[in-house]
């Protein structure tokens, strides 16, 4: 549950604020354009790395690999948009982070499914998991308002971004059941 909390808690905090941090800090002509292009940019790496590892991870019958390496790379993603001052850096950066979200989406649900307790509990249990998927949203802001408004700007919050990705993929260290 806690993987999928914070790697969802990294997506959002990537895109409650895109809007401001690309007009104030990249200073993009559009930003509604530009968010576009990076959501654009995101999806399509995602989609395209998610059926790959997907594939592949059902034919090593790993998961927890995938999760861990799909953690990282957004953290570097995150890690990119905190550096970012120009819009080529921040499409550079959305590259990273949709192979880091594709990865990850590649097995979430087959480590959630492989997680459940037992089948007599398992509605309950997968609408406990989606609760990880919509929580993110209400966190997000709580998390990014201070970060944004201090000194740090959006930097830090990027920043942050980048220490929940790493915190998501330590979370897979004690994932047993989950090869």
């Amino acid at each position: 549950w806690l993987l999928r909390f914070l790697m969802n808690l990294t997506n959002a905090i990537l895109l409650v604020y895109l809007f401001f941090f690309l007009d104030s800090v990249v200073g993009a002509p559009d930003p509604g354009n530009s968010v576009l292009m990076v959501t654009v940019i995101t999806l399509v790496l995602s989609a395209v790395c998610a059926a790959m590892a997907g594939s592949f991870s059902d034919r090593l019958h790993r998961r927890r690999e995938f999760a861990a390496a799909g953690a990282l790379i957004t953290a570097g993603g995150l890690l990119g948009l905190a550096w970012s001052t120009t819009m080529p850096a921040v499409l550079a950066a959305a590259a990273v982070l949709g192979v880091g979200w594709g990865l990850f989406i590649a097995v979430d649900m087959a480590i959630i499914t492989g997680s459940l307790a037992t089948s007599g509990t398992a509605g309950t249990l997968l609408g406990v998991a989606n609760i990880a998927t919509s929580l993110p949203q209400v966190v997000a802001p709580a998390i990014a308002v201070p970060l944004v408004t201090s000194a740090a700007g959006y930097p830090a919050l990027y920043w942050v971004g980048a220490g929940i990705a790493v915190a998501a993929a330590l979370c897979t260290l004690p994932l047993r059941g989950v090869r």
